[in-house]
């Protein structure tokens, strides 16, 4: 079976028996809003959600299962959630686990035949980006070289190795030394970023060399005899990064060495077994029909690669984010990069003939948090971020529409 060939197909209509608005009802649930009812009886294809703060993405997204599961278009076992902190995927986990054992006692899904049965076969797997990257890891990694005693390192351990390495340094040094600790971060730094982005610490320092030299030839300012100031200062920071550079490569073969693993080790490790391990693609593919992605906004280019080369092609993912609430441009995300999910997790066509086509995307403007006031103050200072620059844009980009607030009407009636 190959990885186009294991993704679930769509099921057609007459096998839904349930809709959002009657599973509600039959739990006592408030009824969904219609972009809620369109998202969570979304056909089993790849679908981004842009979702606004306070319009309940966590709610529609454990709908989503419990609709899936009522209506035999998924087990409980075969669909992976995952979200960024342990937190978060606490709440959606018990979130969902509260509505299949609500779905049970309305009779919606039946109980396990077996009382024995384990746990997991009943619910569903929630996980933050690393642990699923680290069971990548666990389960697949000897292929690559990595033994199963391998440590994983905590940050403080991970400093401690760096500014060893740092204090042990018998290569060039830059005009202006910085301390070592500022040293130290730099190269925490560096080395993150580089696991992030999936470049080789190596490739850093050959471009960094030949940008320098390119900035030493540049033009004398006026009638000065050395380029500008802040020409100067641009090549000390790039010596400094050069030194960096070695550094993380240092700090990686000492980490071989050691059998340990850093976080961003872990992402860059499992986006290498996605790329050269067709078992692990099949596996994984077969043993999760359905996907969420939660917070896809603060994704990075290695977490992106990671998922889509496991569960691209057409395998039911959802992915939900929100452009306006990115934390983590520093590791590399950015608004772009959520919707660039519709490009790599295209929609594949229905024969040999007709193409794949980009994903669909859906939205959850209806904020339940705020009031009239502040939902207009916020819609007013995120103007500028509903419609990304020129530059940036893509045919698979598309503008973010305002937030908006559901107006109840009530009457009193005196008799």
């Amino acid at each position: 079976m190959t990885q186009q060939d294991s993704a679930p197909q769509p099921r057609s209509p007459q096998d839904v028996r349930y809709s959002p608005y009657e599973i509600a009802e039959a739990l006592g649930d408030f009824p969904p809003t219609e972009q809620q009812a369109a998202v969570i009886a979304s056909p089993l294809t790849p679908r981004l959600v842009v979702a606004g703060a306070g319009s309940g993405k966590t709610t529609t997204m454990s709908d989503r299962v419990a609709w899936l599961v009522a209506n035999g278009l998924a087990r409980p076992d075969e669909i992976l959630g995952v979200t960024f902190t342990r937190k978060a995927a606490g709440e959606l986990s018990q979130r969902i686990n509260q509505k299949l054992r609500n779905l049970r006692r309305a009779g919606l899904i039946d109980e396990p035949e077996d009382d024995n049965a384990p746990a997991a076969a009943q619910e569903p797997t929630v996980s933050t980006y690393h642990s699923y990257a680290n069971s990548l890891v666990r389960s697949y990694g000897l292929r690559l070289g990595v033994e199963a005693d391998t440590v994983l390192l905590g940050q403080a351990q991970a400093w401690q190795l760096a500014h060893d390495l740092v204090q042990s340094w018998d290569g060039p040094l830059p005009a202006t030394v910085p301390a070592a600790s500022t040293l130290t971060t730099g190269l925490m730094q560096l080395a993150s970023e580089a696991s992030e982005h999936l470049v080789e610490p190596r490739r850093i320092h050959e471009f960094v060399g030949r940008l320098r030299a390119m900035c030493l030839d540049t033009p004398p300012d006026g009638r000065k005899k050395s380029p500008g100031r802040k020409v100067q200062d641009a090549v000390r920071r790039m010596e400094q990064t050069e030194v960096l550079a070695q550094l993380v490569e240092r700090f990686r073969a000492a980490k071989r060495v050691d059998s340990a693993l850093d976080y961003g080790d872990l992402l860059a490790l499992a986006a290498r077994i996605v790329r050269m391990d067709p078992h692990a693609r099949t596996v994984e593919r077969e043993r999760f029909s359905v996907v969420l992605l939660d917070e896809f906004q603060d994704t990075s280019h290695a977490q992106l690669a990671l998922f889509s080369g496991l569960f691209g092609e057409g395998h039911c993912v959802m992915a939900v984010g929100d452009p306006q609430q990115s934390i983590y441009g520093f590791r590399g995300a950015s608004s772009g990069q959520l919707f660039s999910f519709v490009e790599n997790f295209p929609v594949r066509g229905s024969s040999d003939v007709e193409p794949s086509r980009f994903a669909d995307t859906s939205f959850l403007t209806t904020a339940w948090r705020n009031s009239l006031a502040v939902l207009e103050v916020a819609n007013a200072v995120a103007e500028p971020l509903r419609t990304p620059p020129a530059w940036s844009r893509s045919a698979a980009t598309v503008e973010v529409p305002p937030l908006d607030r559901r107006r109840v009407r009530c009457a009193v009636v005196c008799g």
